[in-house]
């Protein structure tokens, strides 16, 4: 359950990237809708898409892959208002 913890706080931090104030969004959900592991010492490259930024409400879709392409995490991660 540790691997989850890095995408805590991930709409807030997206949103700023954005250009748009995501200060005030913490992480509610995590959804993750495919999985599998990740080789010991790999190193990993994540793309993240936000898919709505607003005053209330965040959605970032977060791919995680290795450096072949394949895709070892693909999920969607909701924000909410603090």
């Amino acid at each position: 359950m540790w691997g989850f913890a890095w995408l805590n706080g991930w709409p807030g931090k997206a949103c700023r990237q954005s250009a748009v104030d995501g200060d005030g969004l913490r992480t509610t959900s995590i959804h993750v809708s495919y999985l599998r592991p990740v080789p010991l010492g790999a190193t990993v490259r994540v793309a993240t898409e936000v898919l709505h930024c607003g005053r209330s409400f965040g959605l970032v879709h977060v791919t995680v892959s290795l450096p072949n392409g394949k895709p070892v995490l693909v999920g969607r991660v909701t924000g909410g208002a603090a």
